[in-house]
């Protein structure tokens, strides 16, 4: 994890880094794994705990960040919004500032601020180029981030110049399961 994203677990959530998720001593039943055998890990292939998410829940279609910002890619154009991970970790989404249309974001940058009834968060440019459309509903209807992250809650669509790095449905569970 960078030191980037280990900042920002500390600002949504208030620890350095996700936390280490251990699994509940399982009952013994016939055929069940015995002391000293490995236990699934929690969130792999169900349901998500508090921090984590299974990849169920991933739009597998959309790349992600370690910055909890997911991209979908449609073409010369990217749509841009927070995971549910981070909107959860973030709590109710209160106030949304959105850089403007025609504005350019670099990759790894600020462009953006969340603020929650918890606190106030960066948006990061997961890609650099230029901001087309900003969501008008998530501005004047933050709740909708909480409520619909990975469809009427995105933020920002941008024409793209460059890419950052990102990672897939399957690396981000793993990154927030860690």
């Amino acid at each position: 994890m960078t030191a980037r994203a280990r900042r920002l677990w500390k600002v949504l959530v208030g620890v350095d880094g996700p936390p280490t998720v251990q699994a509940a001593p399982a009952a013994k039943l016939s055929g069940s794994a015995t002391e000293g055998e490995a236990q699934p890990k929690p969130g792999r292939n169900g349901p998500s705990n508090s921090y984590g998410a299974s990849l169920m829940s991933l739009p597998a279609n959309l790349s992600y960040t370690e910055e909890h910002e997911w991209i979908e890619d449609r073409g010369e154009i990217v749509r841009i919004g927070i995971t549910e991970h981070a909107a959860s970790a973030l709590g109710d989404i209160v106030f949304v500032q959105l850089p403007d249309t025609g504005d350019k974001i670099e990759s790894g940058q600020a462009c953006g601020e969340l603020e929650s009834t918890k606190s106030v968060s960066d948006l990061f440019a997961p890609v650099t180029g230029e901001v087309v459309t900003i969501n008008e509903s998530a501005v004047d209807d933050p709740a909708v981030v909480n409520s619909d992250p990975y469809g009427e809650g995105w933020l920002i669509e941008v024409r793209v110049s460059e890419t950052g790095a990102t990672l897939t449905a399957q690396q981000y569970a793993d990154l927030i399961n860690e």
